[in-house]
Protein backbone atom coordinates (compact mmCIF):
# COMPACT_ATOMS: atom_id res chain seq x y z
CA UNK A 1 0.00 0.00 0.00
CA UNK A 2 1.38 3.39 -1.01
CA UNK A 3 0.93 6.33 1.29
CA UNK A 4 -0.10 9.51 -0.60
CA UNK A 5 1.51 11.63 2.12
CA UNK A 6 4.98 10.50 0.99
CA UNK A 7 4.36 11.75 -2.55
CA UNK A 8 3.02 15.05 -1.22
CA UNK A 9 6.06 15.39 1.04
CA UNK A 10 8.42 14.66 -1.86
CA UNK A 11 6.61 17.22 -4.00
CA UNK A 12 6.90 19.80 -1.22
CA UNK A 13 10.63 19.03 -0.81
CA UNK A 14 11.11 19.34 -4.58
CA UNK A 15 9.17 22.63 -4.60
CA UNK A 16 11.35 23.96 -1.77
CA UNK A 17 14.48 22.83 -3.63
CA UNK A 18 13.33 24.60 -6.80
CA UNK A 19 12.46 27.71 -4.79
CA UNK A 20 15.92 27.70 -3.18
CA UNK A 21 17.55 27.26 -6.59
CA UNK A 22 15.55 30.20 -7.95
CA UNK A 23 16.49 32.33 -4.93
CA UNK A 24 20.15 31.37 -5.38
CA UNK A 25 19.97 32.20 -9.10
CA UNK A 26 18.43 35.60 -8.33
CA UNK A 27 21.11 36.22 -5.68
CA UNK A 28 23.87 35.33 -8.14
CA UNK A 29 22.25 37.56 -10.79
CA UNK A 30 22.08 40.46 -8.32
CA UNK A 31 25.70 39.88 -7.32
CA UNK A 32 26.73 39.94 -10.98
CA UNK A 33 24.74 43.14 -11.57
CA UNK A 34 26.35 44.70 -8.49
CA UNK A 35 29.79 43.60 -9.70
CA UNK A 36 29.13 45.14 -13.12
CA UNK A 37 27.92 48.35 -11.45
CA UNK A 38 31.05 48.48 -9.30
CA UNK A 39 33.21 47.78 -12.37
CA UNK A 40 31.50 50.58 -14.31
CA UNK A 41 31.97 52.95 -11.36
CA UNK A 42 35.66 52.03 -11.21
CA UNK A 43 36.01 52.55 -14.99
CA UNK A 44 34.26 55.92 -14.67
CA UNK A 45 36.54 56.86 -11.77
CA UNK A 46 39.61 55.91 -13.82
CA UNK A 47 38.28 57.91 -16.79
CA UNK A 48 37.73 60.95 -14.55
CA UNK A 49 41.20 60.50 -13.05
CA UNK A 50 42.74 60.32 -16.52
CA UNK A 51 40.82 63.43 -17.59
CA UNK A 52 42.09 65.25 -14.49
CA UNK A 53 45.66 64.11 -15.23
CA UNK A 54 45.29 65.23 -18.87
CA UNK A 55 43.87 68.57 -17.73
CA UNK A 56 46.84 68.99 -15.37
CA UNK A 57 49.29 68.17 -18.18
CA UNK A 58 47.56 70.69 -20.46
CA UNK A 59 47.60 73.27 -17.66
CA UNK A 60 51.32 72.71 -17.11
CA UNK A 61 51.95 72.98 -20.86
CA UNK A 62 50.05 76.28 -20.90
CA UNK A 63 52.06 77.50 -17.89
CA UNK A 64 55.30 76.50 -19.64
CA UNK A 65 54.16 78.22 -22.84
CA UNK A 66 53.31 81.41 -20.92
CA UNK A 67 56.65 81.29 -19.06
CA UNK A 68 58.49 80.71 -22.35
CA UNK A 69 56.79 83.66 -24.02
CA UNK A 70 57.52 86.07 -21.19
Amino acid sequence: MRIPGIYVERSVIQAVTVERSVIQAVTVERSVIQAVTVERSVIQAVTVERSVIQATIVERSVIWAVMGSV
